[in-house]
């Protein structure tokens, strides 16, 4: 089964069309025409138009890890939209946030996932040892965190209200022995290895966008644990299981970003609605961030790819940091979203969204300021760990003179 999605599902890349840019009206983005353009009978051209065509990761590899790729169904649950998701071209800027449209078509599906890889060409990078080591060691940091909180910088502590799902739960217990792990405790290792094949044997049953999520949150901390982890304590047998597990992270990642829904229920609030999409935009952001790592620690290379620049993130940043369960409730009746304590008016935004790529633009112009932890980790694997601690303390320190 291809990767590709129909035309009419699809959406360029370019925030909008040459005639809709022309004219300043707003377009859907879709491929081949937008609304717009079909319904004007006008030649409809963007400048950055994804490419389809590319196979799925070969399902020979799932099966021999035990799993098969689940059946796709776009309207799992109706769950937040890829709207949430869209894949922004370096340089433009998308919508999502907290401004979704309970019930309603948004207009958006996920352009193709390989389409973006295969054009311009995949690049070839290294970081220096300094850069890898000090992303490393946040990762291996990240299992005992999501123990000791509940939350990491891609699973928001509010994300699972009802509980933790079967997987994270499993996954909360792994890391609990992982702390314990030594090279003699056998006993440890194989509760780790049948753990991690249960987690992975799930893959098959996975039939709704959230559980999608959750397992794919969980393959990332299992994958910190037994793939980044030091050998010893970390056996041979259980390394080589999780080198074996890589296809499967790429595929769950894919998968995630392929099959989040086109609507939102009218039953979630719009806070919920935020922490879903934003910790679903981060947990693709930090799945490439493990591959990449592990790239670097094996080969001395990373590949960036067009889909990696272009993946979304908010630009609300310190939103994740803050209690803001009260706002649906503050906001109940109004026809907008009102004012998310003193973020500014969220609603109808289009900014709300910037690309990897942005990001990294606005770090070059001076124009991020106190980066939050995650954005720095996004920073430090684009630019080096160097330059984003030597212009931070620059801007600290810049900061005090003014206070003094």
């Amino acid at each position: 089964m291809g990767l590709g999605v129909p035309d009419q599902q699809r959406v360029a890349l370019s925030r909008a069309c040459d005639q809709c840019i022309t004219a300043k009206r707003r377009c859907t983005r879709n491929l081949p025409q937008c609304q717009r353009c079909a319904k004007k009978k006008i030649s409809c051209r963007y400048k950055n138009v994804p490419l389809d065509g590319k196979p799925r990761p070969s399902g020979a590899i799932l099966m021999a890890l035990g799993a098969r790729l689940p059946g796709s169904n776009q309207n799992d649950e109706s769950l937040p939209t890829s709207r949430f998701l869209t894949c922004l071209r370096p340089g433009s800027v998308g919508v999502g946030g907290m401004n979704g449209h309970h019930g309603s078509s948004l207009h958006c599906s996920a352009p193709s996932l390989t389409g973006i890889q295969t054009s311009p060409p995949d690049v070839i990078l290294a970081m220096d040892q300094p850069t890898v080591h000090y992303l490393l060691d946040h990762l291996k940091s990240l299992p005992s965190t999501f123990i000791q909180t509940g939350g990491t910088p891609f699973i928001h502590p509010q994300l699972y209200q009802d509980g933790l799902p079967p997987l994270l739960q499993n996954i909360s217990a792994l890391s609990n022995m992982h702390t314990y792990l030594n090279s003699s405790n056998h006993i440890i290792s194989l509760a780790i290895s049948s753990t991690a094949q249960n987690i992975v044997n799930s893959f098959s049953t996975l039939h709704t966008f959230n559980a999608k999520l959750a397992f794919t949150q969980s393959l990332i901390l299992l994958q910190i644990m037994t793939l980044l982890s030091p050998s010893p304590p970390m056996s041979h047998v259980l390394r080589q299981q999780a080198e074996n597990r890589l296809p499967l992270l790429q595929a769950s990642i894919e998968e995630l970003y392929l099959s989040a829904p086109v609507t939102l229920p009218s039953s979630m609030s719009h806070y919920q609605a935020w922490i879903l999409a934003e910790s679903c935009r981060r947990t693709i952001h930090v799945g490439h961030m493990v591959l990449g790592v592990h790239s670097m620690l094996t080969k001395g290379n990373f590949t960036l790819t067009l889909f990696v620049e272009a993946l979304p993130l908010n630009r609300n940043a310190e939103l994740w940091e803050r209690d803001l369960s009260g706002y649906d409730e503050q906001t109940k009746g109004e026809s907008g979203h009102g004012d998310m304590g003193g973020t500014g008016n969220l609603r109808a935004s289009e900014t709300d969204l910037i690309s990897y790529r942005e990001l990294t633009d606005m770090w070059d112009n001076g124009e991020v300021k106190d980066p939050s932890f995650f954005e720095e980790l996004l920073l430090v694997a684009c630019k080096g760990v160097d330059n984003v601690k030597t212009q931070t303390n620059v801007e600290r320190a810049e900061n005090c003179t003014h206070t003094l």
